[in-house]
């Protein structure tokens, strides 16, 4: 596979924006932020132009569906960039990032691996498990996961906690994170035995997501939809069609 060179800058603008994108919204000015908007789109349009370059040198290697989807994030995050919806931006970017990672090497893991993986919390502390999934038929996703707390962290009992799926990250060492610190975790909504709470409660669902100040997961993709509007340059045609939008390749 062809891949073109990245800049120096541009290589810690990915790795900034790419990897990190919450604490890079809490933590830097507006004007970093949106440099880093526009340096990601450099990188994510070098690396799709790599992949392009690739598929003409082993066709096989990645389908043109998943060139297209890469191309449909990155002009939604040109046009989230453009304006003021920077935040967007980057999550369009992280969204991308993904995506590109999982055509490369798709990361699977069952529930019987999942279970006996440590997570750790804010600090790097082991804070308890996932003991469960719940997933939403309908949407096709994990909603949330069940996590048990231990009581040497909490200073209490085990018990559990429901936490939205969008907060749990694999780690490299095959651990996941829940970056949130002790006192955030020691107030969150948590049951035990057979006090399960009714997870298909609306008013409980988006009570949850407010605690932990992530949007409901039916939502998480709504920046993405960006993806899906129309070109303002794209041209219909007398057939009702729109003409496709050739997004500007990367200068190399």
């Amino acid at each position: 596979m062809i891949l073109f060179p990245i800049t120096t800058r541009r290589a810690r603008a990915a790795a900034l924006v790419l990897g990190a994108l919450g604490s890079l919204m809490t933590g830097a000015t507006a004007a970093q932020a949106a440099d880093a908007c526009a340096d990601g789109v450099a990188v994510l349009k070098e690396r799709i132009a790599g992949l392009e370059a690739g598929v003409k040198a082993a066709p096989t290697s990645i389908s043109p569906k998943e060139i297209a989807q890469l191309r449909a994030l990155l002009f939604s995050a040109l046009r989230l960039g453009l304006p003021t919806d920077v935040p967007a931006c980057l999550e369009v970017l992280g969204q991308a990032d993904r995506l590109r990672q999982t055509i490369a090497k798709p990361q699977v893991i069952d529930a019987v691996q999942l279970a006996k993986a440590e997570l750790r919390g804010e600090d790097g502390t082991v804070v308890g498990s996932i003991t469960d999934l719940v997933i939403d038929p309908q949407a096709g996703r994990v909603a949330y996961a069940v996590v048990t707390l231990g009581g040497g962290f909490l200073g209490v009992g085990d018990s559990q906690a429901p936490v939205p799926w969008a907060l749990i990250k694999p780690g490299p060492d095959g651990a996941y994170s829940l970056p949130l610190s002790k006192e955030r975790l020691s107030g969150a909504p948590r049951f035990s035995g057979t006090q399960r709470p009714d997870m298909g409660d609306r008013q409980w669902a988006l009570a949850i997501h407010t605690y932990y100040g992530v949007p409901p997961y039916w939502l998480q993709d709504a920046s993405a939809m960006a993806a899906l509007c129309p070109a303002p340059d794209a041209v219909t045609s007398a057939g009702g069609g729109v003409k496709e939008t050739v997004v500007p390749a990367a200068d190399h």
